[in-house]
């Protein structure tokens, strides 16, 4: 039985363009279901700032994967521990939350293959490894080449260290966290700022010399549309929370309005009446 490689987002990154996700914050096996029929190219899990437990976090995955989708997970932090369940659960990719050491890099993508490559811990009866039904070195290939190593970089401590990240092995994906950044330069939120965007624009060209997958967070259309241009080849675009939020203040809004006009017009109209 052969690796499901055509679940990899490393492996849908390698055919170019721009692959788009969104954060899963909601632990809520509907949303996934909806972005993926919404044909999103992968999903983020949020386990460093939301709700999930591991079983949780599993149905996510299965539930990505029933719908086409990558799953990425970002860890509540980089123990082996957290590296260790998030793979046998069977994500698709692990993204790196911030770090403030270059080794803690390495130790971290050293467990997230197996050897030769790292030291990941083997077991096959795991949903990963289909339960036992892989032959062990077909899956121990497979899983190697198809997995996806993802490091946040979210200050200017690992910004400036960027050459050396690049040169880890087991490193696959320079991910940006560009509001984390801007709120260590006293810039929260401005993304946008011109000062923001320099550190941003090195870090890119860095990694884009380098050879590696580069992404980043992307809170609008504006900043999508910009980070395309500069060469990224994956954006994770808002969150599930999110779009709903901002729908539900949008569809207030629309109705307050028309309750607001509507209650003009019959004010006016009543006006109208005594007046005749």
């Amino acid at each position: 039985m052969a690796y499901p490689s055509q679940l990899s987002l490393k492996a849908k990154l390698s055919q170019g363009g721009l692959s788009v996700g969104t954060y899963i914050k909601l632990n809520n096996a509907q949303i996934v279901e909806m972005i993926g029929y919404s044909q999103f190219d992968f999903i983020i899990v949020d386990a460093r700032h939301s709700a999930y437990s591991y079983e949780s976090i599993m149905t996510m995955i299965r539930t990505a994967n029933g719908v086409g989708m990558s799953a990425v997970v970002r860890l509540p932090s980089n123990q082996e521990e957290h590296i260790l369940h998030t793979i046998d659960l069977g994500a698709q990719g692990i993204l790196m939350p911030i770090a403030d050491e270059l080794a803690e890099i390495e130790s971290a993508a050293t467990y997230m293959r197996y050897a030769p490559l790292g030291r990941l811990d083997f077991a096959l009866t795991t949903r990963s490894g289909h339960y036992g039904l892989y032959e062990s070195d077909d899956y121990i290939e497979g899983f190697n080449e198809a997995f996806t190593s993802m490091v946040m970089i979210e200050n200017l401590q690992m910004a400036g260290r960027i050459n050396e990240i690049c040169n880890i092995r087991n490193v696959d994906v320079i991910f940006i966290g560009v509001a984390s950044i801007s709120a260590e330069m006293g810039k929260r939120g401005q993304t946008n700022d011109p000062e923001v965007l320099a550190v941003v624009r090195g870090i890119t060209e860095t990694v884009l010399r380098s050879g590696k997958y580069l992404g980043a967070y992307a809170g609008s259309m504006e900043e999508v549309t910009l980070y395309e241009a500069w060469g990224m080849h994956m954006v994770a675009y808002s969150s599930d929370l999110l779009m709903a939020a901002k729908r539900f203040q949008q569809a207030y809004e629309e109705l307050n309005t028309f309750k607001t006009k509507r209650y003009e017009t019959l004010s006016k109209q009543v006006e109208e009446a005594k007046n005749e």
